[in-house]
């Protein structure tokens, strides 16, 4: 019995030497075919599963095309409102653009025309830092033959425009100043109303400003001030409506939102 054992043992022991030399002859023989032939598998298999390409929609390209039209109109805004800000600010470098049709179109957050309705039609109307003309013209259309506007700015390119822009559209009630909101050459109560459209901003001295715009002012005269936070020069509501108490104005209203509102005031 004992005998049986060990032979059985024996034969089990030899089993495991031949399966382990076996293993060992094949790894140094038959490995790099092994190799090549899995090589060739993998090479096949990523052929015949390779995906086949797919026509670009007009749903993907407009997608890119939103992406592209997004990071310019970031970079457009950044460059509006920081770049052309620092310029104004520290540089003191003056934009020349009228912003004011702004207010009317696309924002139409504060409408300009809404306080052009509430002017007497024989008025003497101020408009100080009047740019292109735009809304220079259009309260000019409002008033009537006994009616007028002062168009007032310290750039000469600015009233020429005005004075072009009169002509084209038939007006001729329209009076053009150059000279500077701090030293108005007016004489006291000579306006009823003030517009300082997107222009408060550029008055250096903005207390001696309001001041001067206050001594050429009829009593019960109305002070319009705007402000759309894309110019350079825009001012918070606060300042200015502490500036304008000072100088002796009575608030009226606020109308709009920080990006863009009116202050409305008036000559006790």
């Amino acid at each position: 019995m004992k005998k049986v054992i060990k032979e059985k043992a024996m034969d089990y022991l030899i089993d495991i030497i031949k399966s382990v030399l076996i293993s060992l002859l094949k790894s140094l023989f038959f490995s790099k075919k092994k190799k090549k032939d899995k090589e060739t598998k993998e090479t096949k298999e990523i052929i015949v599963y390779k995906p086949l390409p797919v026509k670009k929609s007009f749903f993907s390209t407009s997608l890119k095309i939103i992406g592209i039209t997004k990071k310019v109109a970031i970079i457009a805004l950044i460059k509006e409102i920081v770049y052309n800000r620092i310029k104004a600010k520290f540089f003191k470098i003056k934009d020349s653009r009228d912003y004011a049709w702004l207010s009317e179109y696309p924002l139409s957050i504060v409408n300009l025309s809404d306080s052009i309705t509430n002017i007497n039609k024989e008025a003497t109307v101020l408009d100080l830092g009047a740019g292109t003309g735009y809304f220079t013209v259009k309260v000019a259309k409002h008033l009537d033959k006994k009616g007028k506007v002062v168009a007032v700015d310290v750039n000469k390119k600015a009233l020429k425009q005005i004075q072009e822009l009169a002509k084209l559209n038939g007006v001729s009630n329209i009076e053009l100043h150059r000279a500077n909101i701090q030293d108005l050459p007016f004489s006291k109560n000579y306006a009823d109303d003030v517009f300082l459209n997107m222009s408060y901003g550029q008055i250096i001295n903005k207390s001696k400003g309001l001041h001067e715009i206050y001594r050429v002012m009829n009593t019960g005269g109305k002070l319009y001030i705007t402000e759309i936070m894309i110019d350079p020069f825009y001012s918070f509501s606060k300042g200015i409506i502490k500036e304008a108490k000072k100088a002796g104005f009575k608030h009226l209203e606020k109308k709009g939102n920080l990006l863009n509102y009116m202050l409305i005031f008036e000559k006790e």
